[in-house]
């Protein structure tokens, strides 16, 4: 049986390479940030491409309310880059939350704008290429 397909043939054309990177990572939220920070920190050169002008995904495009638990209740399941990033965010935010949430690792309420410039830093610091 003929393959009943048809196709077209392009022209040949020459595109400009934007970086040459050991790691491109699609999406700046949750996931694509830790796996850009931690491929960074690794020694690794990153480039990561996100469609908004701002890391963070649903907590800063859609303003998802609350991380989602860290904890089984007793004591953190949730470490490493994701409980660094929570940890920081509750840092820089005003003295009444930061009473109100210390201790907290459920839950906690998210600031968008805070998360935002937080996440730019971290980039900045490790020396990801934000596209």
């Amino acid at each position: 049986m003929m393959d009943s397909r048809k196709s077209i043939q392009l022209p040949k054309r020459e595109i400009p390479v934007y970086a040459e990177v050991d790691i491109m990572v699609a999406g700046g939220g949750p996931a694509g940030v830790g796996a850009a920070l931690a491929a960074a920190r690794n020694g690794a050169s990153v480039l990561l491409i996100e469609q908004r002008g701002y890391l963070g995904g649903m907590a800063t495009v859609s303003g998802v309310p609350a991380f989602c638990p860290y904890t089984d209740h007793l004591k953190p399941v949730i470490r490493g880059i994701g409980l660094e990033i929570l940890l920081e965010m509750k840092q820089r935010m005003e003295p009444s939350f930061q009473k109100e949430w210390e201790s907290q690792l459920d839950w906690v309420p998210i600031d968008g704008e805070v998360l935002k410039r937080l996440l730019d830093e971290l980039m900045i610091e490790a020396g990801v290429k934000v596209l």
